[in-house]
């Protein structure tokens, strides 16, 4: 009971970061574009393709979360060792791989308008680096999950 309230509470937390996010995407970013339109007038033509490829890549983050969120409800419904969170899993795997090549193009696309500060230059290395790391995390947990599966199987058929 314990642990559902708190996979529960853990789903809470996904909902409020989802809005979050989207909320500061349609908001924040648009205004923080035009502020580096008008600081860095050198680069002011990359302003606005920037803000729509950083709103494109938020497509995989929000779908990482949603397969976030049905894992949570496997182990709600305490069906965490079938065949579904492994699908799951895969899927969070290359939505991570799939945003880390994004931020990789953008990391590109400064580099060859010369325009890579070391501030920047941390900022993607981190993105790139979180969504490698969360992608390998999810393809190891995805090889626990199946082999827990199978082992369940030749459970229920030796009892």
């Amino acid at each position: 009971m314990k642990n559902k309230t708190l996979i529960k509470g853990f789903m809470v937390l996904i909902v409020i970061t989802a809005v979050v996010m989207f909320v500061l995407a349609w908001t924040a970013l648009p205004s923080l574009a035009n502020f580096s339109a008008d600081t860095f007038t050198d680069v002011a033509h990359l302003a606005k393709p920037v803000n729509y490829y950083v709103l494109l890549s938020a497509i995989p983050f929000f779908l990482i979360l949603y397969e976030i969120f049905k894992i949570c409800n496997y182990i709600i419904k305490d069906e965490i060792f079938s065949a579904k969170p492994s699908i799951s899993l895969k899927r969070i795997s290359v939505f991570a791989y799939i945003l880390g090549a994004m931020y990789i193009i953008l990391t590109l696309v400064f580099l060859f308008n010369k325009f890579m500060t070391p501030l920047l230059i941390l900022i993607l290395s981190l993105v790139v680096f979180a969504s490698v790391t969360v992608g390998t995390f999810a393809l190891i947990m995805n090889v626990l999950v199946i082999k827990a599966y199978k082992l369940q199987e030749e459970h229920d058929l030796t009892v």
